[in-house]
């Protein structure tokens, strides 16, 4: 086998094993889509608040608890990618949501950080960038008033998977 043909078949084994664990965390109903990193922010919110997933097709929050809803972003980094801005924010006139879960994953998965942000204090961290607004979720925002730090919940909620 030339070395070509050995660094495809190890490409290739590597995509099989990627397609099992899509697979399995499909059938475990960690996520929903192929958004893994945001369907798995949005399990793990909803198992460490007991929060009601709505439907892949509501664009307007991701969980209730009957009382409030919740919009979950999350950003995994990895040691090519440290950046902490969370994508899709919606503009100010167009948030249909209480509160922003936000969480930042480590490249493995692990929680690094994650915060309840309520609305109100949601927008006065955002800024824009050619139109429209980005949220940076710097570790530097759980000291910000109005935010929860709730690393350690989905810390412990990753633990019962």
């Amino acid at each position: 086998m030339t070395k070509m043909e050995e660094q495809g078949a190890i490409a290739l084994d590597l995509l099989r094993a990627y397609g099992f664990a899509i697979d399995a965390l499909h059938e475990r109903r960690i996520v929903r889509t192929k958004n893994i990193v945001g369907d798995y922010a949005e399990t793990l919110f909803a198992r460490a608040f007991d929060w009601d997933l709505s439907s892949n097709s509501n664009n307007a929050f991701d969980a209730t608890d009957g009382v409030k809803t919740y919009q979950v972003k999350s950003r995994r980094l990895s040691p090519t990618n440290r950046s902490c801005e969370l994508g899709g924010m919606p503009s100010d006139e167009l948030l249909a949501f209480d509160t922003l879960a936000a969480v930042i994953f480590e490249a493995d998965f692990s929680v690094l950080y994650a915060a309840l942000v309520p609305v109100p204090v949601l927008t006065g961290l955002r800024t824009s960038r050619e139109t429209r607004p980005r949220f940076v979720f710097r570790r530097s925002v759980l000291d910000v008033p109005g935010v929860e730090d709730v690393t350690h919940r989905l810390r412990s909620a990753q633990m019962t998977f």
